[in-house]
């Protein structure tokens, strides 16, 4: 048997997303210009540039491994 999302769930998110559309033309009609999309930009380090082995893949499980150990610890 497959998981299926709740019928109510995908309406209720199909009109959050049509409210927040909403909410947008009327945001930039009130300043008479498009509001502008936002530019996050991610500017976390990557543990590796390009991992290919599994060796890779484990030693940077390691380290995220080592680096949550020590925040909870000092949390």
């Amino acid at each position: 048997m497959k998981y299926r999302t709740p019928r109510e769930f995908v309406m209720r998110e199909y009109a959050d997303v049509l409210t927040m559309r909403r909410l947008r033309k009327k945001r930039e009609a009130k300043l008479g210009r498009p509001i502008p999309k936002s530019n996050i930009i991610d500017n976390s380090e990557r543990w590796m540039e390009k991992p290919q082995t599994l060796q890779d893949f484990l030693w940077v499980s390691e380290q995220v491994n080592a680096l949550t150990k020590r925040c909870r610890e000092n949390w």
